[in-house]
Order: structure tokens, then sequence, then C-alpha cells
């Protein structure tokens, strides 16, 4: 199992695709995920400077993936769905030159910053249901570690209704990549008046921790990925009998 970052997470930097790559490798990384570019560097990808990403990559053993920059298959204004043919296809094209086989077609990553989105799930399933249809001979399966294993991932955690960022992530963090866990958060849990929808979430969730992190362990973290790994095995398994 490799452990790389997201571009995107360094999106604030403005940094180049070589440059997040060395970023990358500098900090413990083995490769990185772009899902999708600055316009300004996307308008200056060609072949040439996609060739030389690969080469740097290979000569210091980090691994690509590459997308396409859409977080979704919608209209963020209107919601519509929205045709991502042409995208993908240059993506993968990209991909191609760059030798990487993974091309992620849409990300997901925008439910946390958008309060008039749709629920997350609803969006998940959505994309699902929307890309089914543009790309062919794709198999596509929605799933949630926290929906299809709750009752398994609760055993493991000591902290009752432990989410995002909390004793169970903590943990799987401590044992795929301790290095990178600088340290502990305190406990702490959402505190939005229901039934409100509220707009600026820090206000009442400062730190976005849901749970206790100070109770991780690396221990706990291979628990948790096992049950996870196991799970998707057997979704894989179950998707190829798919006609």
């Amino acid at each position: 199992m490799s452990i790389g970052i997201d571009n995107y997470c360094l999106h604030p930097l403005n940094l180049s695709p070589l440059e997040v790559l060395k970023w990358a490798g500098d900090n413990g990384a083995e490769g990185v995920q772009f899902s999708g570019l600055n316009p300004e560097f996307a308008e200056k990808m060609d072949g040439d400077y996609l060739k030389d990403l690969a080469g740097y990559a290979a000569e210091n053993g980090l691994y690509l993936e590459w997308g396409g920059a859409q977080h979704i298959p919608f209209d963020r204004e209107t919601w519509e769905k929205k045709d991502l043919t042409g995208i993908n296809r240059r993506a993968a094209e990209q991909a191609a030159l760059l030798g990487t086989r993974i091309v992620r077609s849409c990300s997901g990553g925008l439910m946390r910053w958008d309060p008039e989105s749709p629920m997350t799930e609803t969006l998940l399933e959505e994309t699902a249901e929307t890309l089914i249809y543009q790309l062919k001979g794709i198999k596509i399966a929605v799933l949630s570690p926290y929906d299809v294993l709750w009752k398994e991932l609760s055993a493991v955690a000591e902290t009752p209704n432990d989410s995002h960022a909390g004793e169970l992530e903590t943990s799987m963090m401590l044992y795929l990549a301790p290095k990178l866990v600088k340290g502990r958060s305190r406990e702490e849990y959402p505190k939005i008046p229901k039934p409100f929808t509220i707009r600026n979430k820090v206000k009442y969730w400062p730190g976005g921790v849901w749970g206790n992190p100070r109770k991780a362990s690396a221990a706990k973290g291979k628990r948790a990925m096992k049950l996870i790994v196991n799970k998707i095995i057997e979704i894989i398994d179950n998707i190829e009998k798919l006609k």
C-alpha cells in the first residue's frame, strides 16, 4: 500500500506540478494524485511537460494519478447534470503520456465548503448514476466504510459516534503513515444548533474534530484498515460478477 497526497490540498501554495512532486517527496509522501490543476498550469500542460513530470516521478520513486479537475458531474450553480465526456477523454490522454493507468473522473471534494450543495450521500449516488452512462464499460460502487462497517468499526473505537478526524481516522494514520501525524487535537464535537443549517460552521465546530483523537493508536488503525480492506475486496469480487 502506498501513501500519497492529493495535489488539491496544496492549492493555496500555488505550486507547479513539478513543485508539488518535489514537496511530496521532501515531506514523506510516496506519490501524488493530481485531481486537478490551477488554470495557469493547466494551460501549459503539453506533451513535453507531462513527460518531464513522469520522468521526475520515476527518478524519485513517486507514483502518479491523474484527473480532470472536476469535483462532481453537476453544474454547481444549478445542480443540473454536466457531461464530462470530453474532460474525461482529455484527462485519459494526458494520463497515457504520463504512463499512469489511474484516472479520477471526479474527486468528490466539494461538500465541505458549499453550504448550498445537496447531501454528500445524495451527490455520491447521483454522481455514480450519471457517470455510469458517460463512461462505457465502467462498473461503479458507492462505498463509505462508516455506512457498511458501522457496527464493526464502532467496536474498534472507544469513542461513541466517532467520526471526522477522531479516534478511528487518527488511528489509521498512525498505522499507515505515523511520521505524518504531528500531534493530537483535543476531543471535540460539532455544536451546530438544530434544526438550523449554518453557513459559518467553524463558529460551532472550530477544530473540525468529531471524536477523541487522543485515544487513537496504531493497533486500532491496523484493525480498522483490515476491516475496510477486506470489505473492499469483497465488493470488488462481487462487482466482477456483475453483467
